[in-house]
């Protein structure tokens, strides 16, 4: 338990999840360990698991010793769509909790809201669709945070950086759009590896404000901006002042706008001063950035909780925002507040920019209908389940017309509708480019050839200890490879914590192997579909081994689940993608698992050992499947 709660502490919660299973296992009605398992598995957005654990927790007392249990177990019961049960439980709590803290009345008065609202929110405002973004924009990890100059669409991404098989990490980093491909922004040492997020650009692209953040999770953020010198170059960062980036806070997630004497910017923060949490300030700086005042944008927009990602739309001005502290249909939801009226309030944009999941990052072009949404719903990439991920999904408006005064008074701003019958039409400039999701053609310009695809043969992906499907003699799993390699990516701490003496060598298998393996199977996949549509036949011959740490029996039903997995993978990729070739028998797939006759001499199979038997890369290296040769039949 003590290594799980520093790990907790430190938020890496899938070290903090393994630890509390482990302590699970010795004692399944531990209401502690049950109940920080779940939390973990929360902040990883892995709901299911979290329920699992909470509801556990709470059958064993675990309401009375941590007070935010039936709240919490409340929005799960919601994302589960059992509405009544949440609002039941909620009730209760409110009852007994007379005295709790304030935010954490402030969280359960909302959620009842939200139930009670539920309909409103979910009605589908037709003035906007939406639309999942394929490749090279989304990836198959988190992509959020899109925006749009003049010249160029940038992002975050959390893909590999892979300057070299040595140097490669997962990091979040900024990337730009540029002739159909994703392309990473570069700064020089020590920005190279940072985790950089949250772009911001200017509308001629040559200005660029971001936050550099302690870890991956985007946690301890910092504002600092950069200057572009040429079209592949960007200077040192600078951090900003430090009235906007005091000590003891996180400041993040910048929109920074041109003035006539300088720059406004629009940031979320936890600074105090604030309603709680995360607030949206606003700040306005001189043009060498000096800040010259800061201050919290409205009391009717922040609450106790969080909002997040703001975008001020200069031409309606009007500020859009996410929160979690005002209601809605779940998680994140996405708000404007009109600046143009005497009373400012927060108006929730309902169906289809809001889902019951965490919808971020809204962005419209100034002068134009379109513009970006992140969210981690359903039709974004899940690697891990219901754990990970953002994705970007483009937004289409209706369009609006400005409608402006004959003579306009001093300081009066127009007005934005939708679809009146105006006196006058003000054309908007010129529509931006914005990427369109490739749509696959029969016959791609440049088809990939078999000699591209036979050359990452044999290929080889990696699995955890007993995964998938723990403790089970099944020869079928439901889940894909990618669904078991996120997890087991995110243990490698865990793997250098139980075996210090390997640290190295255990970096160097997880960069080198576990992590490029997958790289490899996506391009692997990318290329299989190519050669389907211009007419091959393939087929492809899997093997699938384990370590020998059990029987012979057990081994051979865990190889085969392993298999199971990577075909899972390659059937449902792109939305079943190979459905039609598979059903055709143009693509087939022919396995032949192994259990441990294959593991050789050395390799420790003592259960009572697991330093050597689970966390050694001997062991690691022989908990795997490789496709190991490919048939390409005659017509």
């Amino acid at each position: 338990m003590k290594s799980g709660m520093n790990a907790y502490e430190e938020k890496d919660y899938f070290l903090a999840i393994n630890r509390f299973s482990q302590a699970t296992e010795l004692d399944p009605q531990d209401v502690e360990a049950n109940y920080f398992l779940g939390k973990s598995a929360y902040q990883l957005k892995d709901y299911k698991k979290a329920q699992k654990s909470l509801s556990k927790a709470a059958s064993r007392g675990g309401a009375r010793q941590f007070s935010d249990l039936p709240v919490l177990l409340s929005e799960l019961y919601i994302l589960d769509g059992n509405q009544k049960k949440a609002e039941r439980t909620l009730t209760s709590w409110l009852k007994k909790k007379s005295s709790t803290s304030p935010i954490l009345r402030h969280k359960a008065e909302t959620l009842l809201r939200s139930i009670s609202e539920e309909a409103k929110f979910k009605k589908v405002d037709d003035d906007y669709s939406i639309k999942h973004l394929d490749r090279p924009i989304n990836s198959s990890y988190s992509d959020l945070a899109a925006k749009q100059s003049d010249v160029e669409i940038i992002f975050t991404s959390n893909r590999f950086l892979n300057k070299s098989k040595k140097e490669k990490r997962y990091v979040p980093a900024i990337y730009q759009f540029e002739d159909e491909r994703a392309l990473r922004i570069r700064f020089e040492k020590p920005f190279e590896n940072l985790n950089i997020a949250n772009p911001s650009v200017t509308s001629n692209g040559q200005l660029l404000v971001f936050t550099v953040c302690k870890n991956a999770d985007a946690d301890q953020c910092q504002l600092y901006y950069s200057r572009k010198l040429d079209e592949k170059k960007w200077a040192v960062p600078t951090k900003l002042d430090e009235q906007l980036n005091p000590e003891n806070s996180s400041n993040t997630q910048p929109q920074i706008l041109e003035t006539e004497t300088g720059f406004t910017l629009y940031f979320s923060s936890n600074r105090s001063g604030g309603q709680g949490g995360y607030d949206i300030w606003k700040a306005e700086l001189s043009n060498d950035f000096k800040t010259l005042n800061i201050e919290n944008v409205s009391t009717s927009i922040n609450t106790p909780l969080d909002e997040v990602t703001p975008f001020y739309h200069a031409q309606e001005n009007t500020l859009y925002f996410s929160s979690n502290g005002h209601p809605g249909q779940g998680g994140f939801d996405v708000f404007k507040s009109d600046f143009n009226k005497a009373a400012i309030f927060s108006k929730n944009l309902r169906a289809p920019i809001n889902s019951k999941y965490d919808d971020v990052h809204f962005w419209l072009h100034q002068n134009d209908t379109t513009g970006f949404l992140s969210s981690n719903r359903k039709e974004a990439a899940q690697l891990s389940g219901s754990v990970c991920c953002y994705d970007i999904f483009s937004i289409t408006r209706k369009k609006i017309i400005l409608l402006l005064p004959e003579e306009p008074l001093e300081d009066t701003i127009p007005i934005a509708v939708l679809e009146p019958e105006p006196p006058v039409e003000v054309k908007p400039e010129p529509k931006p480019i914005i990427p369109k999701p490739p749509t696959p053609q029969p016959q791609p310009p440049q088809q990939a050839t078999r000699a591209e695809l036979e050359q990452l043969i044999p290929l080889t992906v990696y699995f955890h200890n007993d995964e998938p499907d723990s403790n089970s003699l099944r020869v079928r799993t439901a889940l894909t490879y990618a669904e078991t390699y996120q997890p087991y990516s995110q243990l490698r701490n865990t793997y250098f914590n139980q075996n210090p003496k390997q640290t190295d060598q255990l970096e160097n298998f997880f960069i080198n192997q576990v992590d490029y393996g997958f790289e490899q199977l996506d391009l692997f996949i990318d290329i299989l579909l190519q050669r389907l549509q211009a007419g091959d036949q393939v087929t492809i011959v899997i093997k699938g081994y384990t370590s020998p740490r059990a029987t012979d029996a057990y081994n051979i039903a865990l190889a085969k689940r392993r298999i199971s997995s990577l075909r899972n993978h390659i059937t449902t990729f792109n939305n079943g993608s190979f459905a039609s070739f598979l059903s055709s028998r143009q693509l087939q797939i022919r396995e032949a698992p192994l259990g441990e006759t294959t593991v050789p001499e050395g390799v420790n199979d003592a259960y009572n050992n697991p330093r050597e038997s689970i966390y050694s890369v001997e062991a690691s290296q022989e908990r795997r499947v490789e496709i190991i040769r490919l048939e390409f039949n005659q017509e």
